[in-house]
């Protein structure tokens, strides 16, 4: 993190904050997918189900690590 930090010229919080929109994006997705989960495999929809709650997990982490450099 502190490589990137000195390149793009970004402290911790707005690496944080790209990151927490990166990963609500991706709930946006998995959630589009799960709408459609009838059309999907039934390997694909846990696998998609799966990455959806890693999703989660990562943005609940991030939503921390925003409050605490506040």
């Amino acid at each position: 993190m502190d490589v990137k930090t000195t390149v793009t010229g970004s402290d911790e919080e707005d690496l944080i904050k790209s990151n927490l929109y990166g990963e609500e994006w991706a709930q946006k997705a998995y959630n589009d997918a799960l709408e459609h989960k009838s059309e999907l495999p039934e390997n694909v929809m846990q696998m998609v189900e799966k990455q959806k709650q890693a999703s989660l997990t990562t943005c609940e982490r991030l939503r921390q690590m925003e409050k605490a450099a506040d």
